[in-house]
């Protein structure tokens, strides 16, 4: 069967002190037999010399060759076969990642899902490129998320494996909200319309009660950011969402009323550590909820940011 599979993803500048920026693409090309790689580093002022480049498989690197790198910029061109990447030849399917070893520089890394299905044709790929604008929001009080009229509620049950945490910027934990209670919509019907659109995605999508109290929400995916704003929809590449829905298999849409109106958020599930609050800020997100207030080192909760519908 004819293959094709293409990428552009951002390598993330892990460095020894704890900080993370982006720096450079790898742009990935797979059609039938033959794997184009294209690497381009441009934004490590300090850095210079010769460094090893790696295909990631699960805990195995596979070498690919080796990348120079003056003033911080430096550029290299592969060309292998589909089902032999690198000197451990991985099959094009099962590289979930590359890594540039920088030494005591610390490294260049970028990970992502293996693909679903070998030698599948793939016009449209699933979305990987990270969005590296780096925002400094200002973290602020917990939502008060509405109380949202529902069936019986569905439970997120959450996993006993925690996520590996990620490296980015700090976020402060914030307080729990209180709750609210908008009119109940009609019975549920997602063919029905309805007054508004905020009543409509709650008949399109299960409401969940991920902390088992009234605290409520919709459970979304990736795939549903159409329903928000268009400016908000290329989060859809944003990694440290990815890396939250990939572990946990969802992600969460609230609201708050503010006033006569409402403030929507998107939450991203995750566990509360220093670390991971550092890279929430850093990819955009604001604060944290948890079952508690303040959090706990260790707990599960969601980073939340807020969107417009």
């Amino acid at each position: 069967m004819y293959f094709f599979d293409k990428k552009v993803v951002y390598l993330v500048w892990k460095m020894q002190e704890g900080q993370a920026r982006g720096v450079g693409t790898v742009k990935l090309l797979a059609m039938d037999e033959v794997c184009r790689m294209e690497i381009s580093i441009t934004g490590c002022g300090r850095v210079q010399g010769t460094y090893p480049v790696y295909a990631i498989s699960g805990d195995l690197k596979s070498l690919l060759g080796e990348i120079t790198l003056n003033k911080g910029k430096g550029n290299l061109y592969l060309k292998c076969k589909t089902n032999a990447i690198g000197h451990m030849a991985f099959p094009y399917g099962q590289v979930t990642g590359m890594h540039i070893d920088l030494k005591t520089e610390g490294c260049m890394e970028q990970k992502w899902l293996p693909l679903q299905k070998e030698g599948e044709i793939r016009v449209e790929p699933e979305p990987v490129v990270e969005e590296m604008q780096k925002s400094t929001p200002n973290a602020e009080k917990e939502p008060n998320v509405e109380k949202l009229p529902s069936k019986e509620p569905d439970r997120i049950e959450v996993p006993s494996k925690e996520p590996e945490p990620v490296v980015g910027k700090k976020v402060p934990p914030t307080k729990e909200p209180k709750t609210d209670v908008p009119p109940k919509p009609p019975e549920k019907d997602s063919f029905r319309l309805y007054p508004n659109k905020w009543q409509q995605l709650c008949a399109i999508y299960p409401i969940v009660h991920p902390f088992g109290d009234g605290r409520a929400y919709l459970s979304i995916e990736p795939r549903d950011f159409v329903v928000l704003q268009e400016r908000f929809q290329p989060m859809v590449q944003n990694s440290f969402l990815l890396h939250g829905f990939y572990h946990y298999r969802h992600l969460l849409l609230g609201r708050q009323r503010q006033g006569k109106n409402f403030q929507y958020f998107l939450g991203v599930p995750g566990v509360f550590y220093e670390k991971e609050k550092e890279a929430a800020l850093f990819y955009g997100f604001e604060s944290f909820e948890g079952a508690t207030t303040p959090a706990t080192e260790g707990s599960f909760g969601y980073y939340m940011k807020r969107v417009l519908l």
